[in-house]
């Protein structure tokens, strides 16, 4: 596979996080929106996106239609590369693209699949996660086709994309009140600008983006989100889907995941990516690390050195929290310098 117009969708790739779920999203420049489904933005009115070279920042949801499950949200950072919507259906040999959690590029190629139970969605083989639901499918002149949406049935997992012909002319529709913000009817399909609790054509109720109320944290995730703010990090740009959170210290990333049915806190320094010719030397210093190391170990996940600590949440107190989680935080970069300067990981 080589297609040279996937350097040049990278930063049209979006990354969103809510304190609800994750997934992706696809910036459409000539429209100022970014298009992603309604699920993945639901009862939020702002969201955090990303990309390979933007920034992680809240933008305000736009535009919501649960019917068809499609939103709009906004963008302010430096537009990226023109896209061409292509809406021709028959199209056979596809091209799957999006961001993983750490916001690294996937490509996978892939053919239409037949379906008769749908007359809206594509079935498609190019396969991601529930996690990527949003990113968006290519035909291999990386024209646009539509964005995706994969589901597990009988432990395989299945993929389909909402062709852009039905989010286009989702689009048509709003670009005439845009940039109020809107919310489509779900009985009728009328659109309803914001604020607004009843739609104005059949008088069914409806739930305006300006009314959907903040996030806010209880239970061991408030917690967490405490121990987080008092480390002076932002919490709101740390939240990547529920009960997960991700900070940057340096040149190390920090995930904290809390299982609520194990009852463990996990949180986890991905550090440099090994050196293979420095390779024994290295495991030897992480092994005498995770000796002297109180709470902390480092493993080896895929090609990535990983520092992590276990809290089991019966056990937890909030100092005890704090202390664990910011010394994984301050080791984290530190232990990233020595692997990369003194044994030639890379960063």
């Amino acid at each position: 596979m080589n297609y040279h117009w996937i350097e040049n969708i990278k930063n049209n790739l979006i990354r969103i996080s809510t304190p609800y779920t994750s997934g992706n999203g696809v910036v459409i420049p000539n429209w100022n929106l970014i298009i992603t489904h309604e699920h993945i933005v639901r009862d939020c009115k702002h969201v955090l996106v990303e990309g390979i070279n933007i920034k992680r920042q809240n933008c305000e949801v736009f535009f919501l239609d649960e019917k068809t499950d499609i939103a709009f949200i906004s963008f302010s950072f430096e537009s990226s590369s023109p896209l061409i919507i292509n809406k021709d259906e028959s199209v056979e040999d596809i091209v799957a693209a999006g961001l993983s959690v750490s916001s690294e590029l996937l490509i996978r190629n892939g053919i239409k699949l037949p379906m008769s139970n749908s007359e809206v969605f594509i079935k498609h083989n190019a396969i991601f996660n529930p996690e990527n639901n949003g990113s968006p499918i290519f035909n291999t002149k990386g024209e646009l086709l539509g964005i995706s949406i994969f589901s597990k049935e009988n432990e395989i997992m299945l993929g389909f994309y909402l062709p852009m012909k039905i989010v286009e002319s989702a689009y048509e529709k709003y670009r005439i009140i845009f940039p109020i913000k809107a919310t489509t009817c779900t009985t009728c399909d009328t659109i309803v600008v914001d604020y607004s609790k009843s739609c104005s054509n059949c008088n069914a109720s409806i739930k305006s983006i300006s009314h959907i109320e903040e996030y806010e944290a209880k239970g061991i995730n408030r917690l967490i989100e405490d121990v987080i703010s008092k480390l002076g990090y932002e919490v709101g740009v740390s939240r990547r889907g529920n009960s997960k959170w991700l900070i940057d210290e340096g040149s190390a990333k920090i995930t904290i995941t809390y299982n609520e049915k194990s009852g463990f806190i996990v949180a986890e320094a991905s550090l440099a990516f090994y050196n293979q010719q420095n390779e024994t030397q290295m495991y030897t210093y992480l092994m005498k690390q995770n000796y002297f190391n109180k709470g902390m170990s480092f493993s080896l996940k895929d090609d990535s050195i990983i520092l992590s600590l276990m809290i089991y949440d019966q056990h937890l107190h909030f100092n005890a929290c704090k202390k664990l989680i910011g010394n994984l935080i301050k080791n984290a970069d530190r232990y990233d310098n020595i692997l990369i300067n003194e044994f030639g990981a890379k960063g």
